[in-house]
């Protein structure tokens, strides 16, 4: 049996010498498990856009780590996912 893959919506512990990262004002960390498919992660974002927003509202921006957007048309489709295009 394989384990599913999921996005967190918390940020990742940072070192303390990344500290500021974790400060107000500042966008938002969604991260994915390594290795996932691009059109896995966007359906995920599809699933979850209500509370994507409700993040993107709260933090004024999002920074997706390891999502498998490499391309244009990966970043234009995640955009479209979230109704922000």
């Amino acid at each position: 049996m394989t384990k599913e893959k999921s996005m967190t919506f918390e940020s990742p512990a940072f070192a303390e010498d990344e500290i500021l990262r974790q400060s107000p004002g500042l966008p938002k960390v969604i991260s994915t498990s390594a290795g996932r498919a691009t059109s896995d992660f966007l359906a995920q974002v599809e699933e979850n856009k209500t509370e994507l927003r409700k993040q993107l509202a709260s933090h004024g921006a999002l920074l997706f780590r390891k999502c498998g957007v490499k391309t244009t048309e990966d970043f234009h489709q995640l955009l479209s996912s979230l109704k922000i295009e």
